[in-house]
């Protein structure tokens, strides 16, 4: 590159930068990206920047040019960036300058203690914000420099209680840990969830995710009735052989840490709130898996046959269980996080952490996705007349999630419950649940006798096949002693007793 030696390696640093800026667009909205391209480019202040070894000249009027040509010239195909990601006009223009404007630089010093200092720098920042390992900037990094926003004022009382009431029993976990008392398995468990959350793992799952709730037909054929009726997926979840965390509570903890501002502490706090004292410990439980969730999936399709009957009854009801089976598993695990629209999104979260329904704290999950169903009624009516039941449950999907994507800022479900129907939801959801665990212990037994059956099996074959090899020993050994015999007598002309008369030689 034709600049000097501290912009070409400020630079090749940058181009990492945009490579992974490049890869996330299609995750991370563009405002983010741009604010965390211009930290590395043109902030010398900022302790991250990676503008501070490079001459700010040259830093001042390239970041629009650096995001714009590295854009250009990045292959999808292509593992790495070329050397050269700056225009060449460019460079021929500004080299001149670039390297005068250096040499009266304090920092400019002799190129090997330069390399050493970025490479040392380099290994302080992949612990923190590098985009090479796809981190986000650390916390306690930008709170070195400049102030954090405020965490939101409905977040702040909720975590400090909750602080404040556990804190003494995540203590005692702190210690133990620190003192090596982490069992194998829990610490094998960790490295699973960890590696299941991480980087494009997150997306290929959540992609796979629907893949199998609206393609896979073979997801939809065990299912049983819910408490008035509604379907509730019956299929076993508990051979996974690799368990992890459920995807859901990486965007519910995301949620939580936007709501205390990246304070990574707070936000714990809250995403403890949420799991204990809204959701309860049954709706992410592991075994039976997710009891709560699949209660409350029965709970939505009640509640949405009440709102919107004339939809209901142009579906039917095993259809519309599936399609709200569908939409739940999406919306319910990651308390709609990537599914409404922004506004819409901090006001349900605004509701769900106050918990102004104490006989049902998860009832905005329930009243919102019934009431996001009942605002697309219209267009859902018109898209599936004359689908059938498998055609129905995709079309569904995506026509509510086009009206999600779409609502205006100050929407706000129209679904008004009144408090013997949030008895009666709450009831539905208790008894689809206790229905949905008896049915995973049933089969959980099948599946443990089947085991049984199979190793009993598998026994009993061992034994006869050991039986048939001691048999045809045996028989060989008589075989041969038998045909020795035969042959003495009939060396002295004499029939044996044992001798067939087939073989006697007549006089």
């Amino acid at each position: 590159m034709l600049a000097c030696d501290a912009c070409r390696i400020v630079m090749n640093r940058l181009s990492r930068d945009v490579k992974y800026l490049t890869e996330t667009r299609k995750i991370w909205p563009d405002e983010v990206l741009d604010q965390r391209l211009s930290i590395s480019c043109e902030d010398p202040s900022h302790p991250s920047g990676s503008g501070v070894e490079a001459c700010s000249l040259f830093m001042e009027e390239s970041a629009n040019l650096i995001r714009k040509e590295v854009k250009l010239r990045w292959d999808e195909a292509s593992e790495e960036f070329e050397e050269d990601i700056v225009a060449a006009e460019f460079c021929s223009e500004k080299a001149r300058i670039c390297d005068e404007d250096a040499k009266g630089i304090s920092h400019m010093i002799d190129e090997a203690s330069r390399k050493e200092k970025l490479l040392k720098e380099d290994a302080k920042l992949a612990v923190g914000w590098s985009f090479e390992n796809m981190q986000l900037l650390d916390v306690s990094t930008t709170c070195a420099c400049r102030d954090l926003p405020p965490i939101h004022p409905l977040a702040a009382p909720l975590l400090e209680q909750k602080r404040d009431t556990t804190g003494r029993q995540y203590r005692t976990f702190v210690s133990q840990a620190e003192a090596g008392a982490v069992p194998d398995a829990v610490i094998h468990q960790i490295h699973l969830d960890v590696a299941g959350q991480t980087g494009k793992a997150v997306v290929n799952r959540e992609r796979q995710s629907l893949r199998e709730d609206l393609v896979d037909k073979s997801l939809r054929q065990s299912l049983s009735l819910g408490a008035d009726g509604w379907a509730v997926d019956s299929m076993p979840s508990l051979g996974d052989p690799v368990p992890t965390y459920v995807q859901g509570c990486s965007m519910m903890a995301a949620m939580c840490l936007g709501f205390t501002a990246g304070r990574e502490e707070e936000g714990f706090w809250l995403f403890i709130h949420l799991l204990e004292d809204v959701l309860g410990a049954d709706f992410f439980s592991r075994q039976p898996a997710l009891v709560g969730y699949h209660g409350d999936r029965a709970a939505v399709a009640a509640l949405v046959a009440l709102q919107s009957p004339s939809l209901a009854e142009l579906m039917g009801v095993q259809s519309l269980g599936e399609s709200i089976s569908a939409l739940a598993s999406r919306c319910l695990l990651s308390g709609f996080v990537g599914f409404l629209s922004g506004p819409p999104l901090v006001a349900f979260w605004e509701e769900l952490l106050q918990v102004r329904c104490a006989d049902f704290p998860r009832l905005p999950l329930i009243s919102w996705l019934a009431g996001l169903v009942h605002h697309a009624e219209g267009q859902l009516t018109s898209a599936l007349v004359g689908l059938s039941s498998d055609e129905a449950v995709p079309v569904f999907f995506r026509t509510v999630q086009q009206a999600a994507k779409s609502l205006p800022n100050n929407w706000r479900p129209r679904v008004r419950v009144s408090q013997a129907q949030v008895l009666e939801l709450r009831q539905i959801s208790k008894a689809a649940a206790e229905k949905y665990r008896m049915a995973q212990e049933a089969l959980s037994l099948k599946e443990m006798h089947a085991k049984n059956v199979s190793a009993s099996l598998d026994r009993t074959c061992s034994a006869l096949l050991d039986a048939m090899k001691l048999a045809e020993g045996v028989g060989s050994t008589s075989a041969t002693a038998a045909a020795a015999t035969v042959a003495a007598e009939s060396s002295r002309g004499k029939p044996t007793e044992t001798t067939p008369a087939l073989f006697c030689v007549s006089s």
